[in-house]
């Protein structure tokens, strides 16, 4: 079979955009298609509420059209982001550059259901200018703080990196990139479309003298517009397009009997020669190719419709509608594609001859040039990352070179054909996907034809099979080698390996006693070398989880383990019965309570068994023996700080099973610990619930509260009892030299008459309160601002005064006698 190439005789040329090493081709825009600019997505967004748009590109000549060609959403994040006012129909112009290769449009700079856009600070909502060239992506252009709280209607480019925005109140403001952004013109603020062609800036207004103005030139200063065209009372112009003579201008009027408007100048004069009603709606876009014999117009209505109307100057005012926009989808304006600048061309030489196979190398060579790359297709479909200007052919296909540019022009070459016989089959099918365990064999197979010669190699050494077909029994490498005599053409299969395997034996082996304590466990063992894997089962079930060499049993049961070989079918297998007996009684019962106070005693015992032994461990405090008794007194430790004092029972059974119970807890209730203090003539004794004081080890009759007021010298203790019941008490306090306190005196603090019978008199030179008490420390009178104290009601006795500052400091106490009249 020959080689044989194809060059067919005629050129393939375009102006794409590659994305040269994703492998992917953008969606460029066809020069041949009108694209409109639509806001909204089929969502009501509401009044002023940001909504996405997108650039609609439509066949020019079909009517009718439900879909466009394609589409490109205007980004809404990241660094292009660009929405539009659903409900604002004077913003959303779009508009060709100065040079006609890019759209330019206006909007902001925010995310889609953002409220209130067009009256929005343009400090919190930039207003932006994307672009889209003949390519198709969208990307920024300028970014502008101008038109804050006002809608930013339209934008437009020069040939260059200059950018121009008008909107409702600021005129026209030059937006920079080349100079210093700059106010235009403010003359006229209410500025509704901007536009640049034939070298000049042009825009519409509604305000003032309603028409079309010019500025002479594109001006990135200050500078002042002339009027173009004065479109009339009533008249309301949007869009336009200027002829390249500047002879005719073709007007959207949006006014109820508008439409399309042509104005023709004669002399210095410009009249409305003709105009086109759409039906009961008015247009606001426009744009007009003016190439052929007639112009042709393009608008969008205001009952969202993209119509087309060639003006022949016949009046018979024939217009067709190319789509209308569904719901929730405004078509706010319409523009020519952009053009592209491209200018490429590409061819494709080869080189060999001969017969060849798959794999031998065929050479085509792509036309060289400055500054471009390249990319080889077959089949249409990309090469991955054969972008060299030559390509080593080795698959038979249709093959073609596309040639880049910086700018990402590209032309794409006549296709060369390229045949290149094919190797004959190699792909092998196997009887088995195991590997071998000794004495099996595995069958091997390729493509059985009449023209194809075999050769099998093992350890890369001949064999005597000459077979498609080869029966292996024993390891090694093996390969298969076919030619195809028909074309000369050979090829090998890929090696594969047979490895043959020994079945590896099991043997169950229980580490432990026998029968099996219940409760416990038993680990069983089996044949444990590497690459093995493992099934264990009880009683024919297998046992999730268990995928080691060693068992770890439970329960009664015939155990049974399959031992494999990773990555083969040989397997053995061996059982063995386990018996569990049960383990011994462990109850406890309890023969008295086990809450006591320090130094108290519990018993309890255990339950019996036959030949049981039992062994009581208390924690911390030693064990019993190995006994025959299960019963056991236990004392609580009378250690400070134990509350809990443990204990547990473990018990062997007749069968040698030991089994304990769960740690037992006597609850120790620390014995109270009263500590007296002696505080302003006061015995204090903390907190508890019962107090009995005693006197030189005798009890004070009626002294049961937590103070007591000494009367005499001696031994004071206290007995007190806690919540739980629990009692102690405290060590001895010695009172001595019992007297008055001489503090008040030398504070200045006069208290008498003492004894007293009725008026007691409290003098000093500044405020002072009292707290009178029994000597049991129970308060009987307080007193602010004390002068006196009447004691006439009080019963004879001794009683304490205490005596505060106005400020709360304490002065100091003095006994005070109550006598009989």
């Amino acid at each position: 079979m020959k080689l044989r190439a194809t060059h067919y005789g005629f050129t393939i040329f375009s102006c794409i955009l590659l994305s040269t090493f994703s492998g992917r081709i953008e969606a460029q825009i066809s020069q041949k298609n009108i694209v409109v600019y639509q806001v909204g997505d089929g969502i009501n967004y509401g009044t002023n509420t940001a909504t996405p748009a997108f650039i609609m590109e439509y066949n020019r000549d079909t009517i009718g059209q439900a879909s466009p060609v394609h589409a490109i959403t205007i980004p809404t994040t990241g660094s292009a982001r660009l929405v539009n006012s659903y409900s604002t129909n004077s913003d959303g112009f779009i508009n060709l550059s100065n040079d006609s290769t890019r759209i330019v449009m206006a909007g902001y700079d925010t995310t889609t259901t953002t409220i209130g856009i067009t009256s929005s600070s343009s400090s919190l909502i930039p207003r932006v200018v994307d672009t889209i060239s003949w390519r198709g992506i969208p990307g920024r252009a300028a970014t502008t703080s101008s038109f804050s709280g006002q809608a930013f209607q339209s934008a437009t480019a020069g040939n260059g990196d200059d950018y121009w925005g008008c909107g409702a109140s600021n005129g026209v403001v030059y937006l920079g990139n080349t100079a210093t952004t700059a106010t235009v013109s403010s003359t006229i603020a209410s500025i509704r479309v901007l536009s640049s062609s034939n070298g000049n800036l042009y825009f519409s207004t509604g305000s003032g003298t309603v028409g079309i103005y010019k500025f002479s030139g594109l001006p990135t200063a200050s500078a002042t517009p002339s009027l173009l065209i004065a479109t009339g009372t009533g008249s309301s112009p949007y869009a336009f397009s200027v002829n390249a003579g500047e002879t005719v201008v073709y007007c959207a009027d949006d006014r109820s009997t508008g439409g399309i408007f042509r104005w023709t100048l004669s002399g210095t004069t410009w009249t409305a020669t003709d105009s086109l009603k759409p039906g009961s709606a008015a247009a606001r876009g426009i744009a007009v190719d003016w190439s052929g014999a007639y112009p042709v117009v393009f608008a969008t209505t205001t009952d969202n419709k993209l119509i087309k109307w060639i003006d022949s100057n016949n009046a018979s005012h024939i217009y067709t509608v190319l789509a209308t926009a569904g719901t929730n989808k405004f078509f706010r304006s319409v523009a020519l594609a952009p053009k592209s600048p491209c200018n490429l061309t590409a061819s494709v030489s080869f080189f060999g001859t001969g017969n060849t196979c798959v794999g031998d190398s065929i050479l085509l060579s792509a036309n060289t040039g400055t500054g471009v790359s390249y990319q080889w297709s077959r089949n249409n479909v990309r090469l991955t990352n054969d972008t060299l200007q030559t390509y080593k052919v080795g698959v038979s296909g249709i093959y073609t070179v596309t040639i880049s540019n910086a700018i990402k022009c590209s032309a794409t070459s006549p296709f060369q054909r390229i045949y290149i016989n094919p190797k004959p089959d190699t792909s092998l099918t196997f009887s088995t996907s195991k590997p071998l365990c000794t004495g099996d064999t595995l069958v091997v197979c390729a493509q059985n034809l009449p023209y194809l010669v075999y050769q099998w190699k093992r350890n890369g050494s001949l064999t005597t099979v000459a077979t498609p077909c080869d029966t292996i029994g024993v390891g090694g490498s093996y390969q298969l080698f076919i030619t195809d005599t028909a074309n000369h053409c050979t090829d090998s299969s890929n090696a594969f390996t047979v490895t043959a395997y020994t079945t590896p034996s099991a043997a169950l082996v229980p580490a432990g006693r026998m029968p099996l304590c219940n409760g416990t466990t038993l680990k069983l063992h089996t044949n444990n070398a590497a690459n093995l894997s493992y099934v264990w089962t009880k009683n024919d079930t297998t046992i999730s989880g268990s995928t080691d060499s060693t068992l770890v049993a439970a329960l009664a049961g015939i155990y049974k383990v399959r031992v494999q070989l990773n990555g083969t079918s040989c397997a053995d297998s061996a059982a063995d019965t386990l018996i569990v007996v049960p383990m011994p009684n462990i109850s406890i019962t309890k023969l008295s309570k086990d809450t006591v106070c320090e130094g108290d005693t519990i018993r309890v015992r255990a339950g019996a068994g036959p030949s049981y032994q039992f062994q009581w461990v208390i924690g911390g405090f030693g064990s019993s023996s190995l006994s025959l008794d299960s019963n056991f007194i236990i004392v609580a430790p009378s250690v400070p700080g134990i509350t809990t004092a443990p204990y547990k029972l473990f018990v062997t059974s007749g069968f040698g099973c030991v089994d304990s119970s769960a740690t037992q807890y006597q609850t120790i209730i620390p014995l109270p610990i009263p500590l007296i203090n002696y505080i302003v003539g006061t015995l204090t004794a903390g907190a508890f619930n019962t107090y009995q004081w005693y006197l030189n080890g005798s009890i004070i009759p009626g002294a049961t509260n937590a103070t007591f007021v000494p009367t005499a010298n001696g031994d004071y203790t206290v007995h007190v009892t806690n919540a739980e019941g629990c009692s102690a008490t405290s060590d001895p306090y010695t009172v001595t030299g019992l007297s008055v306190n001489d503090a008040l005196l030398n504070a200045g603090i006069s208290i008498y008459p003492n004894p007293v019978k009725g008026l007691l008199k409290i003098e000093a030179n500044y405020p002072l309160n009292v707290v009178l008490t029994d000597m049991s420390g129970r308060e009987l009178l307080q007193k602010q601002n004390a002068k006196s104290i009447e004691m006439g009601s009080f019963a004879q006795g001794v009683y304490l005064l205490k005596v505060y500052r106005e400020n709360g400091v304490f002065m100091g106490s003095k006994l005070v006698t109550k006598v009989g009249e």
